[in-house]
């Protein structure tokens, strides 16, 4: 008698493009049940093609660098990211996510492309920047996009001009609460790092563009 589980049902058993490796493709249908012994879950989900997650304890994890990037998932599940301190294109290219949890990112530094790419999200919820040192690339491409809540970049020391570049659709957002605290004050005039370009922003409101005036350190 047969005993276990088939792997077949856990992975793909037909290559349909012969330009990727198998195993670079999305070949998981499921994803088995782990136990995370380790603080580095970068690239976890890499060859995941489902939208339903297993229960994970990672409540010491502290690299969560695309984790759930390029998934297909619609809302994305709820892990513990109290210990994570980088999440570098965390949610990259996830182009059927509508909804993001109320994650705990207060201890992380790294929202380098967070959610980059997302280009059915319409609303991002009002996540702990506080920690944040780098927040370039954040919601570039996300031409859904229509409200953003106030960012706290008060440790931001790089930006970069894209973090809402392709944002054709904002129209609430409550602006960077004293960004350019942290900005080095060697650097040279229209330095990159330090610009924010909101030109693509043209539905912005009146006081969206207030709060991001407001929000300038002083």
């Amino acid at each position: 008698a047969q005993t276990g589980v088939d792997i077949n049902d856990y992975l793909e058993t037909t290559i349909t493009n012969a330009n990727h490796n198998y195993f670079s493709s999305k070949i998981f249908k499921k994803f088995p049940k782990i136990n995370v012994e380790t603080n580095d879950l970068s690239y976890l989900f890499d060859m995941y093609k489902g939208t339903v997650y297993p229960e994970l304890d990672t409540k010491n994890v502290v690299n969560m660098d695309y984790m759930l990037s390029d998934n297909a998932m619609v809302e994305a599940p709820y892990y513990d990211t109290s210990s994570a301190t980088s999440m570098y294109y965390f949610l990259y290219r996830c182009a059927n996510l509508t909804k993001i949890p109320l994650y705990d990112t207060s201890k992380n530094t790294a929202f380098y492309g967070f959610c980059s790419g997302c280009t059915s999200l319409k609303e991002f919820p009002p996540l702990d920047l506080s920690s944040a040192e780098t927040i370039q690339g954040m919601f570039t491409s996300d031409r859904s996009l229509v409200t953003v809540p106030e960012l706290n970049c008060k440790n931001v020391d790089t930006t970069g001009s894209g973090v809402l570049q392709g944002c054709v659709s904002l129209v609430n957002f409550g602006g960077f609460k004293d960004i350019g605290m942290a900005y080095g004050t060697s650097a040279a005039a229209n330095y990159g790092n330090y610009q924010v370009n909101l030109s693509v922003c043209k539905k912005l409101t009146e006081q969206s563009l207030m709060n991001v005036l407001n929000g300038l350190y002083d």
